[in-house]
């Protein structure tokens, strides 16, 4: 029986990993910023581990060449193997997700082993609840398959919330288990219009491959962003609230609450929104779709 995505992670040995949205079995969507992210990853974990990724790090020095077109001459080929495969399994007709593990191999030329699974995927971006449990991960900005282990306790406590949310001691809503994390708030000191608020890199916040194309958005549509995580005390101005990531796009949520079990004892309490998505939410959903570009498997 073939492994489920949460199965296949936490049986990969701990690396650097990204998940793709390919659409009808084809089409990986956002390509470049996932290869983007994997870049920002392979460096975050060989920061907070010291020597993780060495023997990487003195290939690609010694190739000389960009990084992003190392990474796709390594991705490529099992990719490809991958999804074709899929589709001879007749797995592959509709959208996948796609995960991609990059585990040290100190043996190999690249110092670099691929890992590659394929799972069927159905899109749910119905709005839902958030909850605040969780502090922040242990390897800031980048994705480590290691999280996946660490967040788990997390996840049983998430109840009927579509995501738990992570925050700071000083009560700065980070991210969420595997999302990025945003909030309207109402126009204050001065602002003509509503402001969007989400944790920025220096906060600790992973480096998401939606979140990067919601700034571009909002520069679009002439809305106002401020890359610092939240507040939890002004949360009486947080007029709508949204997640997002490579596989959901944007999800709108319904309410926030911070649960009587997080980690650093703040008061619980619950916010709910009059109206999901609201005008701003789905404003930047409608300008984000075209800026999400898909490349061919092909293309690879």
């Amino acid at each position: 029986m073939a492994l489920t995505p949460h199965e296949f992670l936490l049986a990969t040995p701990r690396g650097a990993y990204t998940t793709v949205l390919v659409r009808d079995g084809t089409r990986l969507v956002n390509w470049a910023r996932h290869v983007e992210r994997l870049e920002r990853s392979l460096l975050a974990m060989q920061t907070a581990f010291d020597g993780f990724y060495d023997a990487y790090y003195a290939w690609k020095e010694a190739s000389r060449a960009a990084e992003s077109m190392l990474l796709r001459s390594l991705l490529g080929p099992p990719i490809r193997a991958a999804l074709q495969a899929a589709h001879a399994a007749q797995t592959a007709a509709g959208d996948l997700m796609l995960m991609i593990v990059m585990v040290p191999a100190p043996a190999q030329p690249s110092g670099l082993d691929v890992r590659v699974h394929v799972h069927p995927y159905s899109s749910s971006t119905q709005a839902g609840s958030a909850v605040i449990l969780g502090g922040p991960r242990s390897v800031p900005i980048g994705k480590d398959t290691g999280w996946v282990t660490e967040r788990q306790m997390l996840e049983q406590q998430r109840g009927d919330a579509v995501e738990v949310l992570l925050c700071s001691e000083e009560g700065g809503v980070l991210e969420g288990l595997v999302t990025n994390f945003f909030v309207v708030a109402a126009p204050s000191d001065g602002a003509a219009a509503p402001i969007l608020w989400t944790a920025g890199m220096h906060d600790g916040a992973v480096w998401g491959t939606v979140r990067a194309q919601v700034l571009e958005a909002c520069a679009q549509l002439g809305i106002q962003v401020v890359e610092q995580a939240p507040r939890m005390h002004s949360r009486h101005t947080w007029t709508e609230a949204f997640l997002t990531n490579g596989l959901r796009t944007v999800q709108p949520l319904t309410s926030i609450s911070c649960g009587a079990a997080n980690v650093w004892g703040h008061k619980r309490w619950e916010l709910r929104f009059p109206e999901a998505p609201g005008p701003i939410t789905a404003a930047v959903h409608a300008a984000l779709l075209p800026l999400l570009p898909a490349v061919d498997v092909a293309d690879l």
